[in-house]
């Protein structure tokens, strides 16, 4: 391409998604990781995993950036921040979000019931997923009804 190379001398790499093959992957090769840490502390441990692997590879630790992405609703009271945060995501399929959900803690939800707090059984059924980090959160939002 008739335009001047990177810093990089090569194009820049970035890796995104979890778990320890992608660390590792993101260690040897990427410049940038994108995560999706939902505290301060699980940020905080997810750079220093990265970094740590970065080192076991053989690479500066600092030459990884890590990139966390957030979507923060600000608001005068946590409800005020939901309601808002629900009004932002009215342009959404809820459908398609709550059989996410569902799949994020182990249950066939229905989006007709979704103003209903789940019965006794399908709270006892529920099990977080092991393949999002989030959805023991959520299965904790859902038990709090």
């Amino acid at each position: 391409m008739p335009i001047p190379p990177s810093e990089q001398g090569q194009p820049v790499v970035f890796q995104a998604g979890g778990g320890a093959y992608g660390l590792e992957l993101a260690a040897r090769y990427a410049d940038g990781v994108y995560a999706n840490p939902h505290t301060l502390e699980d940020g905080q441990s997810r750079r220093n995993a990265l970094r740590e692997a970065a080192g076991r590879a053989g690479r500066d630790p600092d030459e990884v950036k890590m990139f966390a992405g957030f979507m923060p609703t600000v608001a005068s009271s946590r409800r005020a921040a939901l309601d808002r945060r629900r009004l932002l995501d009215e342009s959404v399929d809820l459908r398609q979000r709550v059989r996410y959900l569902g799949d994020m803690i182990g249950l066939p939800l229905d989006p007709a019931r979704l103003d209903e707090p789940l019965t006794a059984r399908e709270l006892a059924d529920a099990v977080p997923s092991p393949h999002d980090r989030r959805s023991a959160r959520a299965l904790a939002v859902a038990r709090g009804g």
